[in-house]
């Protein structure tokens, strides 16, 4: 993480790092990145449902996810 070389911090001692999506990049850099993973068409379908009404109800919702955790936290 250049940035944190630049602060002279390190990764997980100094700063957790988490991301979203699990993504080939979080796995494989040199501090492997705690990741949340969740169902990206379960996602998209609230999204359609929500924008397709005239009137939007604020809330709250739970989506299924996992938890990764790697060496970044």
């Amino acid at each position: 993480f250049p940035a944190l070389d630049i602060l002279g911090l390190k990764c997980p001692d100094d700063v957790a790092v988490a991301g979203l999506s699990d993504r080939r990049e979080f796995f494989n850099s040199p501090v492997p990145i705690t990741s949340l993973t969740y169902s990206a068409a379960e996602l998209g379908a609230e999204a359609v449902r929500i924008f397709s009404r005239q009137e939007f109800t604020p809330g709250e919702k739970v989506y299924n996810s996992k938890l990764i955790e790697r060496e970044s936290s």
